[in-house]
C-alpha cells in the first residue's frame, strides 16, 4: 500500500473480529437478558446450547453476560476449545478454571487453591508409603534370627568338631560354647539377620510413582476439589465452551 499523501484513511473499513460487549445489536441484548434471568433463578445445574453460525455474535454474548453476572457476584468463565485444539482438554480445562480464578481481581479474594492443584495433572508424582508391621511376619522374621544364631554355629561346631577336632563343645561352660559358636560366623553375617529383623518390626517403606491422572473420574473429583476452595459466598459459576463450532 502506498504511503501518498493523496491515500484516504477512510478508503478501507476494518471489521474487529473481537467479540463486541455493550451495545449489542440484532436481539443479543434480549438474549443475555434472557440467559441472566435463567441463571439467577435456576434452583440446579444445567446446560445451555448457544447455536449461530460463526460471526453471528455468540461469543460477543458470552463476554456481555460475564460482565453482567460480575455484578450479581456470579463468576463467568469462558474456555476457548478452539484455541485449545489438541491440548488435553481436560487437563487445560481445570488448568485454566484455577488461573481463571487465582488471577481475576475480583473472585482471587473468594479462592484459596494453590498451585499444587495442579501437580498430578501433567507430571508424575514421586512417593513413600509405609507398609504396617504384620505380626506373623516379625514373628517369622525372629524365629530366623533365633535359628540362624543357634542352628549354623552348632552345624559349624559339628563339622569342626566332629571332623576335625578343633573345637571342643564344653558341656560344664554352656556360656562360653554358644559364645564360640557365635564366634563361628562371620559379624557382617550376623548383623545382617540383626537389621532384617529390626526393618521387619519397623515396617517396610515401599517407594511408588504415581502418573499423571486421566481418568474421567479422575478429572471430576479434582474439579470438585477446585471449586471447594472457592469462598461461600459464591453459589453459583457459569462455564462457556466458546468455539465448539471450529473444532473437529
Amino acid at each position: 500500500m502506498s504511503n501518498s499523501k493523496s491515500t484516504k484513511q477512510d478508503d478501507f473499513q476494518f471489521i474487529s473480529e473481537k467479540p463486541k460487549d455493550g451495545d449489542l445489536l440484532f436481539g443479543h441484548k434480549e438474549i443475555v437478558i434472557t440467559l441472566d434471568k435463567v441463571i439467577e433463578k435456576s434452583p440446579e445445574s444445567f446446560t445451555i446450547g448457544l447455536y449461530g453460525d460463526w460471526g453471528s455474535g455468540k461469543s460477543s454474548i458470552a463476554e456481555t453476560l460475564q460482565s453482567d453476572l460480575l455484578k450479581k457476584n456470579i463468576p463467568l468463565m469462558i474456555f476457548d476449545v478452539w484455541k485449545h485444539e489438541g491440548d488435553a482438554l481436560r487437563r487445560t480445562f481445570i488448568r485454566e478454571t484455577h488461573h481463571f480464578f487465582k488471577n481475576h481481581k475480583k473472585w482471587k479474594s473468594k479462592y484459596e487453591g494453590s498451585d499444587d492443584l495442579l501437580d498430578d495433572l501433567s507430571k508424575q508424582v514421586k512417593g513413600a508409603e509405609k507398609i504396617p508391621i504384620k505380626f506373623w511376619a516379625t514373628i517369622k522374621s525372629a524365629a530366623i534370627l533365633i535359628l540362624t544364631l543357634s542352628v549354623l554355629p552348632i552345624i559349624a561346631w559339628l563339622f569342626l568338631d566332629k571332623l576335625f577336632g578343633i573345637i571342643d563343645f564344653k558341656r560344664n561352660n554352656l556360656i562360653a560354647s554358644i559364645i564360640t559358636f557365635i564366634s563361628l560366623l562371620p559379624i557382617g553375617f550376623v548383623f545382617k539377620f540383626i537389621f532384617k529383623f529390626i526393618e521387619s518390626i519397623k515396617g517396610e517403606k515401599r517407594e511408588y510413582i504415581q502418573d499423571k491422572i486421566q481418568d474421567p473420574i479422575e478429572f471430576e473429583n479434582k474439579f470438585k476439589d477446585l471449586i471447594r476452595n472457592l469462598d461461600g459466598d459464591v453459589n453459583k459459576i457459569v462455564f462457556v465452551f466458546d468455539n465448539l463450532d471450529r473444532v473437529s
